[in-house]
Order: structure tokens, then C-alpha cells, then sequence
């Protein structure tokens, strides 16, 4: 299974990214553990990395049933985008 996810992983295509790309990444996923965090010299000057401390797996859910349930993700990245649009506003 190592051998699958090494050859399958788009890790180490990072460093060769051109066009601006964020990556997000929570450290308690379960299926993506801390190790398949790429280290800060794998990545080309076009890329940041966020991690966050809780997130689990690709989802960033809060709330409650009775309360609402929220989607972080969803609101990260409205607010990436409106960054980067005031950014490149004259």
C-alpha cells in the first residue's frame, strides 16, 4: 500500500506548481495523517499551505444538528477568493 499511495501522490509534483494554489489541510485527519504533509522546501513559491488543528477529513463540520451544522471549507474559501479579489483590485 506504501508503494500505491508514493507512486499515486501528486506530492512530488508540488514543487514544479506555476499558477497560484493554497492547500488546506487539518493535522487530525484520519485518513491523511501529519506525514503526507508536504514540508515547506517541497513546494514551489506559488503555493501556501494552512493547516489547521481540527478538521478531520475533508469536511471542517461544526455545530450542532439542533443548532445548524456548518461547513468551514465553505467559508475559507469564499474568503480566500474575496482576499485575492481586493488584492488584485486597482
Amino acid at each position: 500500500a506504501e508503494e500505491y499511495y508514493r507512486l499515486s501522490s501528486c506530492r512530488q509534483y508540488l514543487k514544479e506548481i506555476r499558477l497560484p494554489t493554497h492547500i488546506i489541510h487539518s493535522r487530525d485527519d484520519p485518513f491523511m495523517t501529519e506525514a503526507a504533509i508536504p514540508q515547506i522546501h517541497e513546494l514551489s513559491d506559488c503555493v501556501t499551505l494552512e493547516l489547521s488543528d481540527q478538521g478531520g477529513h475533508v469536511g471542517f463540520v461544526g455545530g450542532t444538528i439542533r443548532d445548524g451544522i456548518r461547513y468551514w471549507l465553505e467559508h475559507r474559501i469564499v474568503n480566500l477568493l474575496k482576499d485575492k479579489t481586493i488584492t488584485r483590485s486597482p
